[in-house]
């Protein structure tokens, strides 16, 4: 695993970052898998920034959609029908039923 994480592998740096043994080395990690075009640690670090920047989360939200990340579809699609709310007014998101339901 350790030649894994050096070349850059992206999926096991992503797994790994569960087990991480701080909480800045998981985020060290996640943002690698992340650079690396690994949607599922872009969603993971999306939900981790979503109370201290709820901008940036969306944004990584939307990156991670791009990635194809399912998690990340249904949760971009989910916010898009949804009626607007407190995330929507701290995130500018507006309200779209039909790019939502697509």
């Amino acid at each position: 695993m350790a030649s894994e994480i050096r070349r850059g592998n992206h999926q096991i740096i992503y797994y790994l970052s569960q087990f991480a043994p701080d909480s800045k080395t998981q985020m060290e990690w996640l943002q690698k898998a992340a650079t690396q075009k690994n949607g599922a640690a872009m969603y993971a670090l999306s939900s981790v920034t979503s109370r201290q920047d709820p901008p940036l989360s969306l944004k990584q939200l939307k990156t991670a959609v791009t990635l194809h990340d399912p998690s990340a579809m249904y949760v971009y699609g989910s916010f898009l029908v949804a009626e607007p709310g407190e995330y929507h007014k701290q995130t500018g998101l507006q309200q779209n039923v039909p790019l939502g339901v697509s």
